[in-house]
């Protein structure tokens, strides 16, 4: 029986007390808790909406709900593996980015720091190199880290997940957007990391199979020469050892950016469904 864990929710919930959903999906149900894990997240950023419709469509293509062309290697991928997704990491920002006293381009949480400015960047509070690259110590800027690692309740709710199930984590993948990129280890140190070939197999298949689906170029990079940046959530998951961890900026290069058009939606959840799973067939861990 192939099919859905009911979405449970995170503890704790958001600053806003929103639920912080997971889908587990997977065949055999019962049995799926003990399977290696694949976690992917989306909507970090609130204005990245491309994020969230991207991990939706992955879901929706686990559960054959579209595009049955490989249905078969996806039950043999549910066969193996638990898939673990969270489609709105950060619902408060997401949420605000959707009213209309809210802002569009909203990025961060919306607890407030200042008694003016509100929000921490989810996606520099993580415990690896903390607010010491790619960050603005500024508390109303956009990329501001938070007071310490894991101030916000999103990212604790996620840690908390991660730890317990981290021995079960075989591919860790936070989706963004945008720019086309599939950033690999390191994203905040210029060294070689000692996996690096595998993580560049990986990246390699993702982007070739990308490439396949509509012709669209995404870069396989090491973070670090796009831009250092510190607390990142794929890098502290490659911290705790989870080898296969990766940030992917999915579509576009910049033309309409946050505003990707709707008719976009669907093609790059195409493309992006194809370059995971050909990521997880040559999987190395």
């Amino acid at each position: 029986s192939s099919g859905i864990n009911a979405e449970w929710p995170l503890r704790p919930g958001t600053y806003l007390k929103k639920d912080i959903k997971l889908i587990r999906i997977s065949n055999n149900l019962g049995s799926a808790a003990n399977k290696p894990m694949i976690f992917i997240d989306g909507g970090m950023h609130g204005r990245e909406w491309a994020s969230v419709t991207t991990v939706q469509w992955i879901a929706a293509t686990l559960l054959g709900e579209v595009d049955s062309s490989f249905s078969g290697t996806i039950q043999d991928l549910m066969d193996a593996y638990q898939f673990v997704i969270l489609p709105v990491a950060n619902p408060d920002g997401y949420d605000y980015t959707r009213t209309l006293t809210g802002s569009r381009f909203w990025r961060k949480t919306r607890r407030p720091v200042t008694t003016l400015c509100k929000g921490v960047d989810p996606n520099r509070n993580w415990d690896v190199q903390f607010a010491t690259k790619g960050v603005s110590l500024k508390k109303c800027d956009e990329t501001y880290p938070g007071e310490h690692p894991f101030s916000e309740k999103n990212t604790i709710a996620m840690k908390a997940f991660l730890v317990e199930n981290l021995s079960k984590v075989k591919l860790y993948i936070s989706y963004h957007s945008f720019s086309q990129l599939f950033l690999r280890p390191y994203l905040y140190k210029p060294d070689r990391p000692a996996d690096a070939r595998i993580l560049e197999a990986a990246g390699d298949a993702y982007v070739k199979a990308v490439f396949g689906t509509h012709n669209q170029m995404y870069r396989s990079i090491e973070g670090y020469n796009l831009y250092p940046v510190s607390g990142v959530s794929s890098s502290w998951m490659y911290a705790q050892g989870v080898v296969n961890s990766y940030t992917v900026e999915v579509r576009d290069k910049g033309d309409k950016g946050f505003l990707l058009p709707t008719n976009q939606i669907v093609p790059t959840g195409e493309e992006n469904v194809r370059g995971l799973i050909a990521l997880i067939r040559q999987l190395s861990y």
